[in-house]
This record gives C-alpha cells, sequence and structure tokens, in this order.
C-alpha cells in the first residue's frame, strides 16, 4: 500500500487563507498539514501538468497536478481536455478549474461562461450515456458566513462549486486517517461548447510520489437531455410534506389542509389529492378528458370523482391514505428498474375546491419534482340521455348526477318500475330531496326551486292495503296512468332533484316502457347553485 501525503479536517481547510510553502512538511512529527486557500489569480502560464490516458470507449482518464497553491489548472473539455493558457476570471474557453481538491467551473461564480454541472449520486460512469432533463446547477459566491472576518481582500475562500462546495463535495474525508477518496457519483457538465461531458473523479493522489493534489477523473461525452417538458415546476420530493397549489398554479402556505379550502391540488412523491370527499372540505374532484389539450376550453359538470381513502403502494396490508382515484394513475411504472415516468399525453379536468375548473397535464417528474401545465377552462353542463333498465320488481337502479353512471354507494335517485326515490329522509342520509319545476323545457330551468321534498313512505301503486314503500312524494307523480290501457306516460314537466351531496340536477322523462326509461337530465356542478352555467 502506498504511503500517503495527510489533511487536515476540510472544514479547516477552506478557511486557510495564507500558509507558508507546503512542498515540505514543516511539523517536527511528521503530523497533517494543511493546503492553502487558493489563489484566485490563474496564475502564470501553464506547464506540463495534465496527463490523458486513452481508456477505450470514448472513455479517458485525467490526471491533473494541482498541487501548486498559486495558480489554477484550467482544462478546456471541448478540446480533449487540452490545458488552457487564459485568465481564470475572463477566458471563456475553459470549462473544469483544479486547484488541490477545490474543482470549478465556468459558470455562475466559478468564472464568465454558462457552463452548469447536474450531479447524479449512486451511479458510475458507464451507466451515464445521456445528460439528464433536470437538476442543472452552476457554482456560486460563497456564503458569508463562510468568510473569515480577518481574511484579507483578494484572498477569500473560492466559489462554493457544484463539485467542492463544502456542504456536499467530491469526496469522502476520513478523519482518522486524513485521506479523501471519491465519492460513487458522476457529475454532468455542459461544457462552454454546449456539449455533455460525465465526469467521475477516481483518485486525488500522485501515482509516483502518493502526495495530495493529483486530482484524477474519468469522463466522456454524452448524448444531450431530452428536451426539457414546457410547465411549471413543482418541488414534491419531500416524503413528509405536502405541496399545495391553487388553479393558476400558484403555490400555498396551508396551515391545516384538512379544513381550509384555499388551496386545490396536493402533491407528495407521486400521490395527488384534490379538495374534496376524503381529502379536504371543498368540492374538488378530477375526471380524465377525452379532448387534447390544445381543444380542452370548457368541461361538463359530469364525470368528475372525488377523493376517498386509496390503497397505499406496496404489499397488501400496507395501509390506506387519501387520494384521487383518476389521479393516481398519471404515471407508468416499470417493477424491474422502478423508475416512474410521466403519461404527457393524458389530460385531466380539475374541478376546485369552490367549483371552478382548470386542466392538468403532467410532463415530466423527476424524483418527486414534476413539470406541469394548469390553465383554467370554463364550465359548459350539457344535456345527458341515459337510458335506465329498471324493470325489475324487487332491485332498486341507483343513479348519481355527477358520476353519470349508475351505482351502488354515492346515489342520488333510486327507481324501481314507477317508484323514484332520492338520497333523504326514510330512504337515505344524504341531502336529496325533488321539487316539481311545473316546466317542460330542460333549457327553461336557470333557478333552483326554495323548496324540496324528501323520502316517506308512500303507498304502493294498486288496490287498498297492497302496502307502502320510501320513495319522494313530489317524484311519486311523474305519470299518468290510462286506467283503460293500463298505459304508463311521463308527464311533460321538469323535476329540479337535490342529489346527495346537496348539488342540483334538473331531469324529464322522455319515454318510457315496462320499466325501460330515457332520461334527459342536466347536472349544475358541484357547489353551484343554479343552472345558469347554460347548456
Amino acid at each position: 500500500m502506498r504511503t500517503r501525503r495527510t489533511l487536515l479536517p476540510f472544514v479547516l481547510l477552506s478557511f486557510l487563507g495564507c500558509a507558508e510553502d507546503l512542498g515540505e512538511d514543516p511539523t517536527p512529527d511528521g503530523g497533517p498539514v494543511a493546503d492553502a486557500a487558493p489563489s484566485p489569480d490563474a496564475g502564470p502560464a501553464p506547464s506540463d501538468d495534465v496527463r490523458h490516458t486513452d481508456l477505450g470507449d470514448g472513455v479517458t482518464e485525467t490526471l491533473v497536478d494541482g498541487s501548486d497553491l498559486t495558480r489554477w489548472v484550467l482544462l478546456d473539455l471541448d478540446a480533449s481536455g487540452a490545458e488552457v493558457s487564459g485568465d481564470l476570471e475572463t477566458d471563456t474557453d475553459w470549462d473544469l478549474a483544479i486547484q488541490r481538491y477545490h474543482l470549478r467551473t465556468n459558470g455562475g461564480a466559478g468564472g464568465p461562461a454558462e457552463v452548469r454541472v447536474a450531479v447524479l449520486d449512486g451511479t458510475t460512469l458507464d451507466a451515464v450515456t445521456e445528460a439528464p432533463a433536470t437538476g442543472w446547477r452552476q457554482d456560486e459566491e460563497p456564503s458569508a458566513s463562510e468568510i473569515p472576518d480577518d481574511v484579507p481582500m483578494g484572498e477569500e475562500p473560492p466559489p462554493s462549486t457544484v463539485i467542492s462546495n463544502e456542504d456536499d463535495p467530491w469526496y469522502a474525508y476520513d478523519p482518522a486517517t486524513h485521506q479523501l477518496s471519491p465519492k460513487e457519483r458522476v457529475y454532468v457538465l455542459e461544457s462552454t461548447g454546449g456539449r455533455y461531458f460525465a465526469i467521475q473523479l477516481v483518485d486525488y493522489y500522485s501515482p509516483d510520489t502518493a502526495e495530495g493534489g493529483y486530482p484524477a477523473f474519468q469522463w466522456k461525452e454524452v448524448a444531450a437531455p431530452e428536451e426539457t417538458p414546457a410547465g411549471q415546476v413543482v418541488d414534491a420530493s419531500a416524503t413528509d410534506a405536502w405541496v399545495h397549489l391553487a388553479l393558476d398554479g400558484d403555490e400555498l402556505t396551508v396551515v391545516d389542509p384538512a379544513t381550509s379550502t384555499e388551496w386545490d391540488l396536493a402533491l407528495q412523491r407521486t400521490a395527488i389529492r384534490t379538495n374534496g370527499g376524503a381529502s379536504g372540505p371543498g368540492v374538488g374532484g378530477a375526471r380524465l378528458a377525452t379532448e387534447s389539450w390544445d381543444t380542452l376550453s370548457t368541461t361538463d359538470t359530469v364525470g368528475f370523482v372525488r377523493d376517498a381513502l386509496l390503497p397505499l403502494p406496496g404489499p397488501p396490508g400496507s395501509g390506506e391514505a387519501p387520494g384521487n382515484e383518476v389521479l393516481a394513475a398519471w404515471y407508468d411504472y416499470d417493477p424491474t428498474t422502478h423508475a416512474v415516468s410521466a403519461r404527457p399525453d393524458d389530460v385531466y379536468v380539475i374541478r376546485g375546491a369552490a367549483g371552478d375548473y382548470a386542466k392538468l397535464r403532467i410532463t415530466g417528474w423527476d424524483d418527486g419534482v414534476y413539470t406541469l401545465e394548469l390553465a383554467p377552462v370554463g364550465m359548459a353542463p350539457a344535456i345527458h340521455s341515459t337510458d335506465l333498465d329498471a324493470s325489475s320488481d324487487t332491485d332498486w337502479v341507483r343513479f348519481a348526477f355527477e358520476r353519470g353512471a349508475i351505482v351502488d354507494t354515492g346515489w342520488d335517485i333510486a327507481v324501481r318500475r314507477t317508484a323514484w326515490a332520492t338520497d333523504s329522509g326514510t330512504s337515505g342520509e344524504g341531502l336529496g330531496g325533488a321539487a316539481d319545476a311545473e316546466v317542460a323545457d330542460l333549457a327553461t330551468v336557470t333557478t333552483v326551486p326554495s323548496e324540496f321534498a324528501v323520502d316517506e313512505e308512500l303507498p304502493v301503486a294498486g288496490a287498498p292495503g297492497s302496502g307502502t314503500y320510501s320513495g319522494n312524494p313530489v317524484l311519486a307523480e311523474w305519470y299518468d296512468y290510462d286506467f283503460t290501457t293500463h298505459t304508463v306516460s311521463p308527464k311533460a314537466t321538469v323535476y329540479v332533484v337535490r342529489t346527495t351531496a346537496g348539488d342540483f340536477a334538473k331531469v324529464r322523462i322522455a319515454t318510457y316502457a315496462d320499466g325501460a326509461y330515457q332520461l334527459e337530465w342536466v347536472y349544475a356542478g358541484a357547489g353551484m347553485t343554479g343552472f345558469e352555467g347554460g347548456e
């Protein structure tokens, strides 16, 4: 095993600005020696400080003699890693500058160009073939806390670089042995020439003398990143906090999401909630749009799903948490690679906490960081035509206007032969009810009646003593009966139904034949107090 020079802990190294020449160990007992902070001046013209080795398959290993405490070694990766004779502060040709354990890049506070870096942890150079679409950073000025008060002007620490920053540098430091060892990490650098290079540090010590100050790295050119999706970036990567959004995309600070109607969407990792149902006190919900993003400008009020308790990801028995069943399908998951990828062609319509609407598409996702688009859409309630087969003498057919579907739970009307019920009174615990609008045309009904009848025990049609059923007294009058022909025909009237959630629908019975109905209806929308939204 080769002997290596020792270093003081990095927290001391960052602050030492005026050390003596450290070519020889000045300590009498051969103890640790600190690097001096690098000079901000690029120093004299370069000497033969760079050695390249072709490793094949497009990979080069570069060894840099960065041991000189008075100058930086400047490298141009676009020129095969050639050393640049230039000025650190003004030259725009170099990409990477090295001095001792400090590596800075020609962008941000590091230099006058636009070089930027992305950090990829837990991977290898072989595994990286393409630059990432997100996570790019540039070198920054050191914080005031990093600059000691007694450091003379011109001798401040170097920029807090992406590669060598004090909080998370390219190496791990062993305080027992004072050794630096590269982390399992790849840096992807966008060069001054607009090309992309993957870089992995492999050593810090000279192969000839075992002294520090000789960084070695392997590097190769990689493909440009896929085009960054358009849209708003929302960082929902935390596992212990939700990011709350309004429908205009504004991020909100919400003290108590369970009682607040300020927020409309909430994101955490892959989970998405709307402010309704099990997730919040609003009327929020979501539906998958059949329209494309560009053609979607208004939305019907039907087909929305409110939040409910959904199974948590993982094996059976992992528990439940509030979520939206529709939005839970926004991504694809690869069980082999555990990769999550968005479905950018899927467009969702979001109903907000107050009953307004927006369209949503998720165009990118990177470990909890979303790229998404939100845009408002108008509301245009449509006339729906629905066939109901209620011909059974024993079974009720239950229907929900918000869903526009036959359901088992959360129903608004129940129909069996000529009998009708609402989720109210003796039939259920909901807010249902019914009123006769006393007009024949659906479009004529724009307001909601002031009084609604709730369900009660009603006599079964037939001879006296035939028994009772739980139904709505207003809807029990929906037909005329011809005693001569024994035919049932719908009356020419529109009924306003109050739903189980307290919303409203207007309904006309268009046809009836032996228990088979054709209904025409309009759902006003969650939270709406009338039908002014149009048809």
